[in-house]
């Protein structure tokens, strides 16, 4: 970043939502068309403003890591979030159609990763860490995450302050269906320290913040009531921590498209299946083969599957597809693939993918590099990339949620 009292001129919005200056420098929180002094560790002075510049909606914006452009007006915005996407396509010589960005509202975010420190002073301090730092904001509103997340910070304070008496540690939340469910990352000696007094402790504030389950490291300490999330209409109940699409409107967006693009296919493969977002769904109209590296997740997805009657064949199998993936050969039975691999994408299933004799293929994914390098071993494998539908499922933030088309020319 700049320094210095003299104005700089933006003159372009980067990647990362900081404002570009002609030589090439980024100024944090200034927008296109602003003249600003740059200010170490804070928001710069605005000498002249951007017309697109808007009022940030949390009063912890510029210090929490979460929300990188909460100043920006909505239609420059999303223009600038899908022209990003439309230039790292380019980057390896990808063109398509690229809708218009699927919004997303605040206060839907259903799942939330929490950090938490205990000070010598036993002061308590719990939010979400600084952007390029591990020192974390004490965060007392959220307009991003779904109300009942935002309602219970002050009953996580007490969950966690009953669990441990120092250091550092990590909370999950996850909005379910019917309530919430709370992990809080333990190591097992904490969890051997507990005396009868503090489990006893533990559960009674899990039942005066009416939490559905409560668990330590993974492990579920108290379970009221089994968090259920609907994919479409059907039951599933994910483990702890499980992944789960952060936002639902989000998830519908996605599997709506998935529906579309792969419907008529008799045989599909879900690969990175997770709990079956989409392998369920999909299973009300073809034969599904879901793939999961989680054992939880799969038994998760299986469980659902048998509860669930009408549905075509689901058959569930457990595999390390970064290691052991699908083989084109295996891949050759389905008529089409859906995948939703992490952020780092999957180009090891990937080159087999493009040597199949698969025609259609949905790609989910939450990064647009690693999904953009991906395609591109499709394109060159004879692959259409027909369009893809962006979703602001990271509201605010440089992230973006996408589903891409595929089709064997």
């Amino acid at each position: 970043m700049p320094s210095g009292n003299e104005p700089l001129a933006i003159v372009a919005l980067g990647h990362e939502g900081d404002g570009r200056v002609a030589d090439g420098s980024y100024v944090p929180f200034a927008l296109p068309g602003e003249r600003v002094v740059p200010r170490a560790n804070a928001a710069p002075e605005i000498i002249e403003a951007s017309p697109d510049r808007a009022a940030p909606a949390c009063r912890h914006f510029t210090q929490c890591g979460g929300c990188r452009v909460q100043h920006l007006a909505a239609a420059p915005y999303a223009a600038w979030k899908r022209e990003t996407l439309i230039r790292t396509l380019q980057q390896r010589g990808l063109e398509t159609d690229v809708h218009a960005l699927a919004a997303i509202a605040p206060g839907t975010r259903r799942r939330a990763a929490l950090s938490a420190i205990i000070a010598r002073d036993k002061s308590l301090t719990l939010g979400f860490t600084r952007a390029s730092s591990t020192l974390i904001v004490d965060v007392e509103e959220c307009p991003l995450v779904d109300p009942r997340i935002a309602a219970a910070l002050p009953g996580l304070r007490r969950l966690i302050a009953a669990l441990t008496a120092s250091g550092r540690t990590r909370v999950s939340v996850l909005a379910s269906d019917t309530g919430l469910d709370v992990d809080i990352a333990t190591s097992t000696r904490a969890e051997r320290s507990l005396d009868r007094t503090r489990r006893t402790q533990l559960a009674d504030l899990a039942a005066t913040f009416d939490l559905a389950r409560l668990s330590l490291a993974g492990e579920p300490f108290v379970e009221r009531r089994k968090p259920i999330l609907a994919f479409d209409g059907i039951a599933v109940a994910p483990p702890p921590g499980a992944f789960v699409q952060a936002v639902a409107a989000a998830e519908e967006t996605l599997r709506a498209r998935v529906l579309e693009w792969l419907a008529g296919a008799k045989r599909i493969a879900d690969l990175f299946a997770g709990l079956g977002t989409f392998a369920l769904p999909l299973a009300r109209r073809a034969a599904v083969t879901a793939v999961e590296g989680e054992e939880g997740a799969l038994a998760a997805l299986t469980a659902a599957a048998r509860a669930t009657p009408g549905l075509k064949p689901v058959t569930a199998e457990r595999r390390d597809l970064f290691r052991r993936p699908l083989s084109a050969r295996e891949l050759d039975r389905f008529d089409a693939v859906v995948l939703d691999p992490p952020r780092q994408g999957a180009v090891a299933q990937i080159e087999h993918l493009a040597k199949a004799k698969t025609r259609r293929i949905a790609y989910v994914s939450c990064d647009a590099a690693t999904f953009a390098r991906d395609a591109r071993v499709l394109v060159d494998g004879g692959f259409a990339l027909v369009e893809i539908q962006p979703v602001d499922q990271f509201l605010w933030s440089p992230e973006l949620e996408l589903v891409a088309r595929f089709e064997r020319m």
